[in-house]
């Protein structure tokens, strides 16, 4: 039988919470991270390759390996069902997306990070530290 626990149910949200944040963290500092979340909040399914193009907008180094990376370390923090992959081995091809479910959370977060970013570069500028 279940039964319910208050304490189990605080404990989750705290973690949903401090997942969120740690994304948060990741993405609003890399102009890269926050190109890509930004592509994946239409929820859509979107191809490493494509995501790569995305991202070497804003730093043309970025290579295929790192942009894998950084989709995976969306996927590590959040979970596999927030945000999903699909390979498809006949023509070596992973595509990604966020789950239309967390859609809406996810394009809080994006917003989230590019508002700090913004506000942050602004008080750098203003400094004349950019």
């Amino acid at each position: 039988m279940l039964t319910h626990n208050k304490d189990s149910d605080i404990n989750n949200k705290e973690d949903i919470e401090e997942k969120y944040k740690e994304l948060l963290d990741l993405i609003y500092d890399c102009d890269v991270k926050i190109l890509i979340a930004e592509r994946l909040c239409d929820g859509k399914w979107h191809s490493t390759s494509e995501l790569w193009r995305i991202g070497k907008q804003a730093d043309q180094m970025l290579g295929l390996i790192k942009t894998g990376t950084i989709l995976k370390s969306f996927q590590d923090i959040l979970g596999e069902d927030f945000v999903q992959k699909s390979s498809n081995n006949a023509d070596d091809v992973v595509s990604w997306r966020i789950n239309p479910e967390y859609l809406q959370v996810f394009e809080g977060i994006v917003k989230k990070a590019v508002a700090r970013r913004h506000r942050e570069t602004k008080s750098l500028s203003s400094l004349g530290l950019l």
